[in-house]
Formats: structure tokens, C-alpha cells, sequence
């Protein structure tokens, strides 16, 4: 009966991950006796690992990062020389890296900065749920910015490669 159980769920993950399944909710419920309600719970954790995009685990996966590094939200203000000062969403690593932070939008990382051309500097936040948006806000000067919940995934799902990857992309 354990056998059985196990052989159900091997199928119902097999089958999943060739439907493609990218968000946790798109995962339809699954009715195997009285443990109907469990089921699900554990194939959401085991086929979402990597599709959960808001989570630091994403971006330890997308860039190669340690999971012993510890990862942080930030907000990003850029003030280039003579133009309007810019802030974005952004993950701070931790000061031995020299001062290093991943820019969201542009996908890859870089040095924080003052010189005479360009001010880059990454102000650590703490990330709040507010309706169907995020909300980022520094404790130092207090900047803010808001992103919806799919900000990172409208990014980053794109260079992201599945097997039905090359019929969804634009030429």
C-alpha cells in the first residue's frame, strides 16, 4: 500500500513536470483516498523549487551563490552624473564580497560606487506584502519602492529555458 503511494506520486510528478507546471499555483489538486489534502503540499515544495522566483533560493540557483551566503533585499540608488537619480529592486550580498549586489531588472551584479561619473549604492530593505504587491523600504533615509508580485518572474522567466521555452519566446 506504501508502494503504491509512492509509485502515485512518482507518476503525478512525472506527469507535472511535462505539463511544464511554473507556478505553485497552477497545481491542480490530486485525490488519492483520504490523503487528498497532503498529497499536494509535498509535490508544490518538490516541483517548485527552482520556479519560486521571489525567494532568495531562486536567485542562489540563478547566480551560482552558496547557500551558506547570506542574501538580503535592497534598494538600489544610482545617481548618474548630471540625470535623475534612479532606485531599484536589488539583492545586497554581504560585505566580504567588497560591497557587491545584484541588480533585479539587469539581471547580473555589481560594485557599489561613488566616483565623480556615477553613485551606486545598495541600502538593505525589508520586503512587506501589500495586496498584490511587494513593498521594499530602507530603514536608512527611507526609500521605497513597490513591485508587483510578478516583477521578478516577468524578468527572469524569459531566460529561464524549459522545454516549451523556444515556442514561447518573441523573435
Amino acid at each position: 500500500n506504501n508502494n503504491l503511494f509512492l509509485h502515485i506520486v512518482f507518476v503525478w510528478i512525472l506527469l507535472n513536470m511535462y505539463a511544464k507546471v511554473v507556478k505553485s499555483q497552477d497545481i491542480e489538486w490530486i485525490f488519492i483516498g483520504k490523503i487528498h489534502t497532503f498529497v499536494p503540499i509535498i509535490l508544490k515544495s518538490l516541483l517548485m523549487e527552482y520556479y519560486e522566483f521571489n525567494t532568495f533560493k531562486f536567485f542562489r540557483r540563478y547566480f551560482n551563490l552558496p547557500k551558506s551566503m547570506k542574501l538580503q533585499w535592497c534598494v538600489i540608488e544610482e545617481m548618474p552624473h548630471r540625470k535623475p537619480k534612479e532606485l531599484r529592486l536589488g539583492i545586497l550580498l554581504p560585505e566580504y564580497t567588497g560591497g557587491k549586489y545584484i541588480d533585479v531588472a539587469q539581471r547580473r551584479m555589481f560594485s557599489q560606487v561613488e566616483c565623480g561619473l556615477i553613485c551606486r549604492k545598495a541600502w538593505p530593505a525589508k520586503r512587506t506584502l501589500q495586496d498584490d504587491n511587494y513593498l521594499y523600504q530602507t530603514e536608512i533615509y527611507a526609500l521605497k519602492i513597490v513591485c508587483t508580485k510578478h516583477f521578478i518572474a516577468d524578468i527572469y522567466r524569459s531566460s529561464w529555458y524549459t522545454d516549451d521555452s523556444p515556442s514561447m519566446m518573441l523573435l
